[in-house]
C-alpha cells in the first residue's frame, strides 16, 4: 500500500474528515463559537456559512488533520485569506489561528 498523503480533493471526500468535520460543526454549533480567525459571529444555519479550518496546516502536520483540537470554524473569506497569506508566505505562522502576531 502507498503511504503517500491524499490530495486535497481525496481528503476532503473522504469519509473520515466528514466525521471530523460533523463532529467539529456540532461541537461548535453548541458553544456558539465565532470564526476562529476574525472572531466575529459565524451563522451555523446558513448553507455556507462555516467552514472548518485546520489551526495547523495539514500539509505540515498530517498527524493533526483529525485532531478535534487543531480544528476551528471560520468563515469561507477568512480561510481564503489564511490561505492566501500562507501560501505566499516565507515567513512560519506562529499563533495558533496560523497568523504570525498582529496580524488582521
Amino acid at each position: 500500500m502507498d503511504n503517500q498523503p491524499l490530495s486535497n480533493r481525496d481528503f476532503y471526500q473522504s469519509q473520515d474528515w466528514h466525521k471530523a468535520r460533523a463532529v467539529a460543526i456540532k461541537r461548535f454549533r453548541a458553544m456558539r463559537a465565532n470564526c476562529g480567525i476574525c472572531g466575529k459571529p459565524l451563522d451555523y444555519n446558513a448553507k455556507r456559512g462555516v467552514l472548518i479550518d485546520h489551526k495547523l496546516a495539514r500539509k505540515k502536520r498530517p498527524d493533526l488533520a483529525f485532531n478535534q483540537d487543531n480544528l476551528q470554524p471560520v468563515h469561507h473569506q477568512c480561510n481564503s485569506r489564511k490561505r492566501d497569506w500562507v501560501d505566499n508566505s516565507t515567513v512560519k505562522p506562529t499563533n495558533l489561528n496560523g497568523f504570525p502576531p498582529g496580524w488582521e
